[in-house]
Formats: C-alpha cells, sequence, structure tokens
C-alpha cells in the first residue's frame, strides 16, 4: 500500500505520521489539477524538484495575452508580406522568356519587375532584423503597449514603402519610398535598444 514511498518514510507505516505524511504526499489533485504537493510524481520520476504548478502555467499564458496588439500587428505584416511574394511572382511569371528565379540584370527602378521584386526583397531584409527583436522582447518581458505600438508603426510603414515602391518608377535615392523604410529602420533599432535595457 505504502511501497512507493521513499525508503525514510516507509518506516512510520501505522503511526500518526504515517497518515499525516499519506495524506500530504499522496493527496488528489485539487479542482485547478495541481495537488499541493508533488513529492509522490517527483520521487516516481526521479526528480529531487518540485513540479511546476499548474496555475503558475496559466498565470505565465495570461501574461502574454498583453501582448494580443502586438501580436495581431505581426500577423498583418506576415500577411502583407505574403501579398508582396505573390505580387512579385505574378509580374515576374509575366515576363517573356522569363527564367525561374533570376531577374534580368539589364532592368532598373522603371521596371515594374524590378520594383515588385525589390520591394519584397527589402521587406525581408528588414523582417529579418525585426522579428526577432520582437521575439526576444517578449521573452524579456519589454512593455506591452510599448511592443505594440512599435510594432503598428513598423506595420504601416512596411505598408506605405511597399506602395509607393510599387508606384514611383524612380531611380533616385532618396525618394520617396526612403524616408518610410528609415522609420521602419529606426523603429527596429528603438526595438533592440529596448531589448538590451531590459536585461540590466
Amino acid at each position: 500500500m505504502f511501497t512507493d514511498a521513499p525508503d525514510g518514510v516507509r518506516g512510520l507505516y501505522g503511526t500518526p505520521q504515517r497518515d499525516a505524511l499519506h495524506a500530504k504526499l499522496f493527496a488528489k489533485p485539487k479542482g485547478n489539477g495541481y495537488s499541493e504537493n508533488t513529492l509522490h510524481t517527483n520521487y516516481k520520476a526521479g526528480r529531487g524538484h518540485q513540479a511546476t504548478p499548474s496555475h503558475e502555467v496559466r498565470r505565465d499564458m495570461l501574461e502574454l495575452t498583453g501582448y494580443n496588439s502586438s501580436v495581431t500587428a505581426m500577423a498583418l505584416l506576415i500577411v502583407w508580406m505574403a501579398l508582396q511574394f505573390i505580387i512579385a511572382t505574378v509580374a515576374h511569371r509575366k515576363q517573356d522568356n522569363m527564367i525561374p528565379g533570376k531577374v534580368d540584370d539589364s532592368l532598373d527602378h522603371h521596371s515594374f519587375v524590378f520594383r515588385s521584386h525589390r520591394a519584397y526583397m527589402n521587406a525581408v531584409e528588414g523582417m529579418s532584423l525585426y522579428f526577432p527583436a520582437f521575439v526576444v522582447a517578449l521573452l524579456l518581458g519589454v512593455s506591452a503597449n510599448f511592443v505594440a505600438a512599435l510594432t503598428w508603426i513598423y506595420l504601416a510603414a512596411r505598408i506605405v514603402h511597399g506602395v509607393l515602391y510599387y508606384m514611383i518608377a524612380t531611380n533616385k535615392n532618396p525618394s520617396p519610398r526612403s524616408y518610410f523604410w528609415a522609420i521602419s529602420f529606426l523603429t527596429t533599432l528603438v526595438l533592440i535598444g529596448a531589448n538590451v535595457a531590459a536585461l540590466f
């Protein structure tokens, strides 16, 4: 009946101490699915530390829900990038004698094929910096409102940048789109700076 208990506990079998320990160590889980003492589970699993209470896990999940606005903005950003990929792919496929995966070196910003390709690649380059910084910010617990504000600004800047890239055929640099690229890049630097500050 008490064979699962540690050796030091078996000697208490049949005593009041045994009854108290049995009630404590082998208590059935409560309504939240967590027994106040998980020593029995730990001994059977060969662990010496206490298991993580389910209510603590739920608390962590509730803390993450504070980033709902940030995650929504990030999801929309991914959708926008997917749309840019489709636009670039369709434009490329419509070319005569097109070569899959290659943009003609003779093309410049006066070609929509070139502009759609560059708009997408620029988005990928920017996302390669912003997305890791975004994930780290969530893990470090940077202010949810702060992360949300930056991510929405980044999303707006990237959308305007892409639209201007499609509409304006110019080889000049800077051009109107350049200002929105700068906003998105500055937003990325601010988020990285917030992550660094959160470490100290």
